[in-house]
């Protein structure tokens, strides 16, 4: 597969590093008031995310000539798990409403919602496990 692996391995990673702003981004100011544990879960979750899509992107950009797929391939899908991990968690987390749910994050008015985008970066995580089966087992 080589190159066009790598090159889906950039895509998949693209999108979820894409879909993890957008869950801070729509979060927008309102992180700082946050009250409940479980929206500060949320946020912290979101942001981990983010950095492990934006590093494992950073290292498959660095390693696009080189001629390690199968270690690029345990790396990315060591990675596409533990951001499937973390936005799951962050998803699970936002829609805790077992606590009082924090108006500030759970407010309707802005389309799309931090629950879409979270949706958007699990399935961004799984296409990136999906890439990494395909680089170590091709």
């Amino acid at each position: 597969m080589g190159v066009l692996g790598k090159i889906l391995s950039i895509i998949a990673l693209g999108v979820g590093v894409f879909s993890s702003i957008g869950v801070i981004g729509t979060f927008g100011n309102s992180i700082k008031d946050v009250s409940s544990s479980s929206d500060k879960a949320s946020v912290a979750c979101a942001f981990i995310a983010m950095f492990i899509f934006a590093g494992t992107l950073i290292f498959v950009f660095v390693t696009l000539c080189c001629s390690c797929e199968k270690c690029l391939g345990i790396i990315v899908l060591a990675a596409g798990g533990a951001a499937l991990f973390f936005s799951i968690i962050a998803y699970i987390s936002f829609y805790d409403w077992s606590t009082h749910p924090s108006p500030m994050l759970s407010a309707p008015t802005k389309v799309p919602r931090p629950g879409e985008w979270l949706f958007g970066s699990m399935f961004a995580s799984v296409a990136v496990l999906l890439t990494g089966c395909t680089l170590t087992c091709t």
